[in-house]
């Protein structure tokens, strides 16, 4: 059976040119002992409302890593996935987003191993 993997993206708005990722969440549905949760250090400050919307705060990403450098490890851990969402549009946005911010050569591979399915 292929691998099927839920995400979850937390971030500081709604749109992705507005907002940035906070968190990266996966988990595999076919062993979900296998996740991965990563908060990721934005460029500015969170607001209270994010804070209080998303219950994490700017002392829990104080020593985060950017999301340049958890970006790689995300997709690695998606790659030949179905990946699964409650909210694919929105998610997939701000990935495709981040990863054509830094440049990534790998969109497009990770593009065509990772069907997106919404539930």
């Amino acid at each position: 059976m292929k691998r099927r993997v839920l995400i979850d993206i937390e971030t500081t708005a709604l749109t992705p040119q507005r907002g940035e990722i906070i968190r990266l969440y996966a988990c595999d549905l076919n062993d979900p002992s296998l996740t991965f949760d990563q908060l990721v250090k934005p460029k500015r400050p969170l607001s209270t409302l994010v804070q209080q919307i998303t219950e994490i705060t700017n002392e829990m990403l104080r020593d985060a890593p950017s999301i340049e450098a958890v970006m790689p490890e995300f997709l690695d851990f998606l790659d030949g996935s179905i990946v699964v969402s409650n909210n694919s549009t929105f998610e997939l946005g701000f990935l495709k987003m981040a990863i054509e911010a830094m440049d990534l050569q790998c969109f497009q591979k990770t593009s065509r191993s990772i069907c997106l399915s919404e539930v």
